[in-house]
């Protein structure tokens, strides 16, 4: 009876495991493209905030093959790694002598807005407390 309870539990894991596999698979197709850093929110720590519309859009490419590129017009280029769990966009830089600028290393809490014709992407920095907006 106890390895029946085992396997059965075994299987409901490995069930959980494959769809939450399928679902990152599924957001991470919407955000492969191009996209353009159009508008930056900064929290302040009585929760106001200040958004800032961006005058020279940097633009981001996401690939297919999970890396992609940041170009900007002060910042240069810089490349990065991209992989999606579940609610969160998590980029890892290439070259981490860069300086900092838009899309450091870290875990971004994303939220996608499929606002037909215009796809929009909300990437949050919870650390620096900045929120990105990006259009497609």
């Amino acid at each position: 009876m106890k390895n029946l309870a085992v396997i059965i539990f075994a299987f409901l894991l490995l069930s959980a495991c494959q769809q939450n596999m399928v679902a990152n698979e599924k957001t991470a197709d919407n955000i492969i493209g191009k996209w353009r850093m159009y508008e930056t929110v900064e929290f302040q720590n009585n929760d106001d905030s200040a958004a800032v519309k961006c005058s020279t859009c940097p633009e981001i490419e996401f690939s297919k093959n999970y890396t992609g590129f940041v170009k900007g017009q002060d910042a240069g280029v810089y490349y990065f790694k991209w992989k999606i769990d579940n609610d969160e966009l998590i980029i890892r830089r290439e070259n981490s002598n860069q300086p900092d600028s838009i899309l450091n290393n870290g875990n971004y809490k994303l939220i996608l807005f499929n606002n037909i014709p215009i796809k929009e992407m909300s990437l949050t920095d919870t650390v620096k407390n900045i929120k990105y907006i990006l259009s497609k």
